[in-house]
């Protein structure tokens, strides 16, 4: 029966730990990134929702129409430009040969 080598699992761990700890703080980072593009778009797609209904001047039903539109325009332009960001940390960690990879698997696991 093989022997359980101490100083061995020890140093693995050693030499492990600082790559975990640069993961989750690259990881925090771009999370707080993400929340941040997320919220300032929000704020800018109510804005914009507000100023294009105004402008259109529609009333009833084709105001509701323009505003779901544009509200769902604009979280389809926020919700991109999280993808990218994504892959783009992909790419620059070196994770993906390419930046299309990159770009399909931050768009299949957002």
């Amino acid at each position: 029966m093989p022997v359980f080598d101490f100083e061995r699992e020890r140093r693995r761990i050693d030499l492990y730990l600082p790559t975990v700890i640069l993961n989750l703080l690259t990881g925090t980072v771009f999370i707080s990134l993400t929340v941040l593009i997320h919220t300032f778009g929000l704020i800018d797609v109510t804005h914009a929702m507000k100023y294009l209904v105004a402008r259109v001047r529609l009333h009833g039903r084709r105001s509701r129409i323009v505003a779901m539109i544009s509200v769902v325009m604009g979280l389809f332009a926020v919700m991109t430009a999280e993808v990218w960001l994504w892959a783009g940390l992909y790419r620059l960690l070196d994770i993906f040969v390419d930046f299309e990879a990159a770009l399909y698997f931050s768009t299949i696991t957002f």
